[in-house]
């Protein structure tokens, strides 16, 4: 994330997030709705749709169908292990970038 040497080029770790990830806070921020909470929550339940909807506090049909509308959306599968692995890997970039920049 950083380093004390000036040889190497430095580059900010929010850009390797994936485009998704914005997309869908663009929608929520136009929507007022919570669709990134969603996904999130998601991985953070390991992909369990019943803990996610109880974290949630929402039924868990109303957690498919916000999950059917990020597919929607973004037009792809999150069936895909390699959308799974972008969405989630940027989750992690993202909150490793908001711990650093707190020091």
């Amino acid at each position: 994330c950083q380093h004390k040497n000036d040889d190497l080029n430095k580059i900010n770790l929010i850009t390797l997030v994936h485009p998704w990830i914005n997309n869908l806070n663009k929608f929520d921020k136009e929507n007022n709705t919570e669709l990134l909470l969603n996904l999130k929550t998601y991985f953070e339940n390991n992909r369990n749709a019943n803990d996610t909807s109880s974290k949630l506090k929402i039924h868990r049909s109303t957690f498919f169908y916000r999950f059917n509308k990020i597919q929607s959306l973004l037009g792809i599968s999150l069936d895909d292990s390699n959308n799974l692995f972008k969405l989630e890997l940027s989750f992690k970039i993202s909150n490793y970038s908001q711990f650093t920049d707190n020091f």
